[in-house]
């Protein structure tokens, strides 16, 4: 599989023009998994355009299915990345998610601020003594 989707780390890329589909092994399988891995978590941008999403959905929904006939696991990993794929978030999900993160910071500083003060006070009155 390395030969059919080689990588260049220094470089950051990979030849998926490459990549064979018929190259199904459990190896096979667990190559792509490692290099969606890294394309994902090495990106210096931290995007992804929709159609490498999608591509990217359809790699591993493929290899989910070869997953859930070897392994026949209760509940299917292609049924659950479905489910995952079903949960959109919204605008206003991330509205909510950003205010609940701003009430926390804000929550947080404010009590490192009376922290701070009550123990100015705390050393001023001890010096006083």
């Amino acid at each position: 599989m390395k030969k059919l989707f080689p990588c260049d780390p220094k470089k950051g890329s990979c030849e998926k023009s490459s990549f064979i589909n018929t190259d199904t092994a459990i190896g096979d399988d667990i190559e792509r998994i490692r290099l969606t891995r890294n394309e994902l978590q090495h990106s210096a941008t931290y995007e992804l355009a929709d159609t490498r999403f999608i591509e990217l959905c359809n790699i591993i929904q493929d290899l989910l299915e070869r997953f859930d006939q070897r392994n026949k696991p209760t509940v299917e990993y292609s049924e659950r990345l479905a489910d995952v794929l079903a949960n959109a978030i919204s605008e206003e999900d991330i509205k909510h998610v950003r205010q609940q993160l701003e009430c926390k910071i804000n929550s947080e500083t404010e009590l490192q601020i009376q922290v701070l003060h009550e123990t100015h006070d705390t050393q001023a009155k001890s010096r006083k003594h």
